[in-house]
Protein backbone atom coordinates (compact mmCIF):
# COMPACT_ATOMS: atom_id res chain seq x y z
CA UNK A 1 0.00 0.00 0.00
CA UNK A 2 1.50 3.39 -1.04
CA UNK A 3 1.78 6.00 1.73
CA UNK A 4 1.91 9.82 0.74
CA UNK A 5 5.25 9.87 0.81
CA UNK A 6 5.57 7.62 -2.52
CA UNK A 7 3.47 10.74 -4.24
CA UNK A 8 5.00 13.30 -6.27
CA UNK A 9 3.26 16.51 -5.13
CA UNK A 10 3.88 19.14 -7.77
CA UNK A 11 2.96 23.40 -8.09
CA UNK A 12 0.96 23.81 -11.37
CA UNK A 13 -1.05 26.67 -11.36
CA UNK A 14 -4.58 26.53 -13.78
CA UNK A 15 -4.72 26.98 -16.91
CA UNK A 16 -5.67 30.27 -17.69
CA UNK A 17 -8.85 30.63 -19.75
CA UNK A 18 -8.06 31.87 -23.27
CA UNK A 19 -8.96 35.09 -24.38
CA UNK A 20 -11.61 35.69 -27.23
CA UNK A 21 -8.73 36.31 -29.66
CA UNK A 22 -7.37 32.76 -29.26
CA UNK A 23 -10.76 31.18 -29.14
CA UNK A 24 -11.44 32.54 -32.53
CA UNK A 25 -7.70 31.79 -33.61
CA UNK A 26 -8.52 28.11 -33.28
CA UNK A 27 -11.59 28.02 -34.57
CA UNK A 28 -10.68 29.47 -37.99
CA UNK A 29 -7.88 27.07 -37.78
CA UNK A 30 -9.68 23.84 -37.48
CA UNK A 31 -12.00 25.59 -40.66
CA UNK A 32 -8.77 25.97 -42.62
CA UNK A 33 -8.03 22.19 -41.79
CA UNK A 34 -11.16 20.91 -42.76
CA UNK A 35 -10.51 22.99 -46.05
CA UNK A 36 -7.31 21.27 -46.69
CA UNK A 37 -8.86 17.69 -46.25
CA UNK A 38 -11.48 18.72 -48.96
CA UNK A 39 -9.02 20.21 -51.36
CA UNK A 40 -6.71 16.56 -50.74
CA UNK A 41 -9.61 14.65 -51.28
CA UNK A 42 -10.49 16.54 -53.97
CA UNK A 43 -6.75 16.16 -55.88
CA UNK A 44 -7.03 12.56 -55.36
CA UNK A 45 -10.54 12.53 -57.19
CA UNK A 46 -12.06 11.42 -54.04
CA UNK A 47 -14.76 12.60 -51.86
CA UNK A 48 -14.04 14.00 -47.49
CA UNK A 49 -16.96 13.20 -45.43
CA UNK A 50 -16.51 15.53 -42.26
CA UNK A 51 -19.23 13.89 -39.90
CA UNK A 52 -20.09 15.39 -36.24
CA UNK A 53 -21.37 14.34 -33.49
CA UNK A 54 -25.55 14.89 -32.56
CA UNK A 55 -27.65 14.48 -30.00
CA UNK A 56 -31.15 12.38 -30.79
CA UNK A 57 -33.78 10.96 -29.95
CA UNK A 58 -33.98 7.18 -30.33
CA UNK A 59 -37.58 6.69 -31.45
CA UNK A 60 -37.70 2.95 -30.28
CA UNK A 61 -36.83 3.80 -26.88
CA UNK A 62 -37.55 7.44 -26.41
CA UNK A 63 -33.98 8.06 -24.62
CA UNK A 64 -31.27 10.32 -26.00
CA UNK A 65 -28.22 9.34 -27.47
CA UNK A 66 -25.20 10.56 -29.58
CA UNK A 67 -24.91 9.84 -33.62
CA UNK A 68 -22.36 10.57 -35.78
CA UNK A 69 -24.27 12.72 -38.81
CA UNK A 70 -22.61 14.13 -42.06
CA UNK A 71 -21.12 17.78 -41.90
CA UNK A 72 -22.59 20.06 -44.50
CA UNK A 73 -19.75 21.97 -45.76
CA UNK A 74 -19.12 24.41 -48.62
CA UNK A 75 -15.26 24.48 -50.38
CA UNK A 76 -13.81 27.76 -49.95
CA UNK A 77 -12.44 27.97 -53.44
CA UNK A 78 -14.56 28.20 -57.18
CA UNK A 79 -12.72 28.19 -60.69
CA UNK A 80 -12.58 31.44 -62.10
CA UNK A 81 -13.43 32.85 -66.05
CA UNK A 82 -9.88 32.13 -66.90
CA UNK A 83 -9.99 28.61 -65.51
CA UNK A 84 -7.82 28.84 -62.28
CA UNK A 85 -8.89 28.25 -58.74
CA UNK A 86 -10.07 31.22 -56.63
CA UNK A 87 -9.98 30.69 -52.50
CA UNK A 88 -11.33 33.04 -50.20
CA UNK A 89 -10.57 32.78 -46.13
CA UNK A 90 -13.94 32.81 -44.55
CA UNK A 91 -14.80 33.54 -40.72
CA UNK A 92 -18.17 31.92 -40.55
CA UNK A 93 -20.35 33.67 -43.30
CA UNK A 94 -17.87 36.65 -43.61
CA UNK A 95 -14.76 36.51 -46.06
CA UNK A 96 -11.44 37.70 -44.66
CA UNK A 97 -9.47 40.23 -46.36
CA UNK A 98 -6.08 38.89 -45.87
CA UNK A 99 -4.74 41.95 -47.94
CA UNK A 100 -7.03 45.15 -47.93
CA UNK A 101 -8.75 45.51 -50.99
CA UNK A 102 -8.61 42.06 -52.04
CA UNK A 103 -10.72 39.07 -51.28
CA UNK A 104 -9.69 35.91 -52.50
CA UNK A 105 -6.14 34.23 -53.67
CA UNK A 106 -5.83 32.77 -56.78
CA UNK A 107 -3.88 29.08 -57.75
CA UNK A 108 -3.22 27.54 -60.99
CA UNK A 109 -4.19 24.11 -59.46
CA UNK A 110 -5.43 21.86 -56.60
CA UNK A 111 -1.67 20.44 -55.80
CA UNK A 112 -0.98 24.51 -55.50
CA UNK A 113 -4.45 25.24 -53.91
CA UNK A 114 -2.93 23.03 -50.79
CA UNK A 115 -0.21 24.63 -50.48
CA UNK A 116 -2.03 28.28 -49.98
CA UNK A 117 -4.33 26.28 -47.71
CA UNK A 118 -1.36 25.18 -45.39
CA UNK A 119 0.16 28.46 -45.72
CA UNK A 120 -3.00 29.72 -44.36
CA UNK A 121 -2.84 27.31 -41.49
CA UNK A 122 0.93 28.36 -40.57
CA UNK A 123 -0.60 32.06 -40.80
CA UNK A 124 -3.16 31.62 -38.58
CA UNK A 125 -2.18 29.49 -36.18
CA UNK A 126 0.82 31.34 -35.70
CA UNK A 127 -1.63 34.97 -34.90
CA UNK A 128 -0.64 36.78 -38.43
CA UNK A 129 -4.50 36.51 -39.02
CA UNK A 130 -5.73 37.75 -35.92
CA UNK A 131 -6.21 41.39 -36.93
CA UNK A 132 -8.22 40.38 -39.75
CA UNK A 133 -10.57 39.00 -38.06
CA UNK A 134 -10.48 41.62 -35.25
CA UNK A 135 -11.55 43.86 -37.90
CA UNK A 136 -15.08 41.56 -38.81
CA UNK A 137 -15.78 42.31 -35.30
CA UNK A 138 -15.18 45.70 -34.87
CA UNK A 139 -18.00 48.11 -34.65
CA UNK A 140 -18.68 49.81 -38.53
CA UNK A 141 -19.41 53.28 -36.61
CA UNK A 142 -22.41 55.16 -35.02
CA UNK A 143 -25.81 53.49 -35.50
CA UNK A 144 -27.72 54.40 -38.26
CA UNK A 145 -31.17 56.03 -36.90
CA UNK A 146 -34.30 56.07 -39.15
CA UNK A 147 -34.37 60.17 -39.24
CA UNK A 148 -37.08 60.31 -36.45
CA UNK A 149 -37.51 63.32 -34.85
CA UNK A 150 -36.54 63.01 -30.96
CA UNK A 151 -38.87 62.92 -28.79
CA UNK A 152 -39.69 66.23 -27.29
CA UNK A 153 -39.79 66.44 -23.12
CA UNK A 154 -43.18 67.26 -21.39
CA UNK A 155 -43.20 70.01 -19.52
Amino acid sequence: MKSLQDLKFVHVDRRVPLTPREVRRIKLCRKVEEQLRMAQAAAEGSVFNATRLKRVLDPSTGERVTKEVPKRMKPWWWQSESGRLCLSVRYGSKVIEVVKGRNAIEAANFHELIGVLETIRTAASSGDLDMQIDALFAPTGSKKTLGLPAARAKA
